[in-house]
């Protein structure tokens, strides 16, 4: 038995919560690369095995014996490694409360971020933070694909970042969760992440004041909506 992972729903919402000075998609992003929304997931990088614990008891168990023996240890919803929980003042078992866990990479993200005056500096200083949040350098996470993992989980895991196409370049139907790519003669190309955000965004708000009862997806949408100073990750 195993946990189940958390909606994308309710990621968001603790990501507002938790993380709030990191974008929601981009933690979103880095959630589901890191455990696919798993929040007791055990990663003994000694080992390179993974542990899916079905309780936050369990894993902290299973958690605190491979670092007793020394073992290098990704924690968590986040996969927070164990040699960083005492510069963030948290204990193991803290590790495996999703709140938290999102709180823990919102501080790793941000004092490794730098900024830019453009928009594009920005994208490519954020690409350099998840580099180092994956390897602690800031090469290494493009040369191993981790990078490009998070860049593919943010056009798939935020229904708003959905390019809708294939590796193919062929139409793709849309999955559960997700929002098909608009046809609307005054939405930006498929290819412009960013764009397609900020149009799925206006387009979900109007329809919302207009229908009580929004699915689960677009109220995500909208709450990715919120200032940050982190920006959100977009697909080049």
């Amino acid at each position: 038995m195993c946990a189940q992972p958390l909606a994308i729903k309710d990621f968001g919402q603790l990501a507002l919560k938790c993380g709030p000075n990191v974008a929601p998609i981009t933690l979103a992003s880095i959630a589901q690369t890191e455990s696919g929304f798993d929040p007791f997931l055990v990663h003994d990088n000694n080992t390179k095995k993974a542990f899916n614990l079905e309780t936050d008891a369990e894993a902290a168990e299973l958690a605190s014996r491979l670092i007793s023996i020394g073992h290098s240890v990704d924690l968590g919803l986040m996969q927070i490694n164990s040699h960083n929980l005492p510069a963030l003042g948290l204990r193991v078992q803290d590790a495996f409360d999703p709140c938290v866990s999102i709180g823990a990479a919102s501080i790793i993200l941000s004092d490794t971020y730098v900024g830019g005056e453009s928009h594009e500096a920005q994208q490519k200083a954020l690409r350099v933070t998840i580099s180092r949040y994956n390897t602690g350098d800031a090469q290494r996470g493009f040369t191993n694909g981790y990078v490009g993992k998070v860049e593919a989980s943010a056009r798939k895991v935020v229904p708003a970042l959905d390019v809708g196409m294939g590796q193919s370049g062929v139409p793709t139907a849309p999955q559960p969760q997700q929002v098909a790519v608009p046809t609307d003669p005054n939405a930006p190309p498929v290819w412009d992440v960013w764009g397609s955000f900020e149009y799925s965004t206006a387009s979900d708000t109007k329809k919302n004041m207009s229908n009580p009862r929004a699915s689960d997806a677009a109220l995500f949408v909208q709450a990715t909506n919120s200032e940050a100073v982190f920006p959100q990750i977009r697909k080049e």
